[in-house]
């Protein structure tokens, strides 16, 4: 598996693998967008290519960065339902975290609404409370979304939460 910063060649088949079953799917503005204004933060996972043909695109994370460089914010992470189990997310998610040290960032944040639990228990987020983030009860009220968050360590190690 090769995890890479994407490529505007990539969106068609980001937009395509983003079709599935329960999920929003973005126009494809909104992934050249994400591309133009922060490509280190624009990643897919793919099988090798083979000669002349393009690797299997496995998954995708798309984010973005604070303007003050000090909070990265996950927009997507998605991987196609036939390769989830084979840690294709874990590598998404751990060169997310660590592109993300790299550009400055002291913590990562996402909204979600049914994957909590998940983010929490694989990654080690955490929900965000509102001294946190002030749209936390916003989010809250509406439909069930929440905020979390996940304190990236410093000290050349794996990320993890503080």
């Amino acid at each position: 598996m090769l995890i890479r910063t994407a490529c505007p060649a990539d969106f068609p088949r980001i937009r395509d693998l983003d079709l599935g079953p329960g999920m929003t799917t973005e126009r494809d503005t909104v992934y050249a967008v994400f591309f133009r204004l922060f490509p280190e933060l624009c990643l897919v996972a793919e099988e090798a290519e083979t000669e002349g043909e393009d690797g299997t695109l496995l998954g995708f994370a798309l984010g973005a960065l604070s303007s003050d460089h000090q909070e990265s914010y996950l927009h997507d992470l998605w991987v196609a339902p036939e390769h989830r189990g084979h840690g294709v997310g874990h590598a998404l998610m751990d060169h997310y975290l660590a592109v993300s040290r790299e550009l400055g960032a002291s913590r990562v944040s996402l909204v979600t609404k049914g994957a909590a639990r998940y983010y929490e228990e694989k990654f080690g987020f955490v929900r965000a409370k509102p001294s946190d983030d002030p749209y936390v009860p916003e989010l809250e009220r509406h439909r069930g979304f929440c905020i979390l968050i996940r304190r990236l360590a410093w000290d050349g190690g794996l990320p993890g939460t503080q």
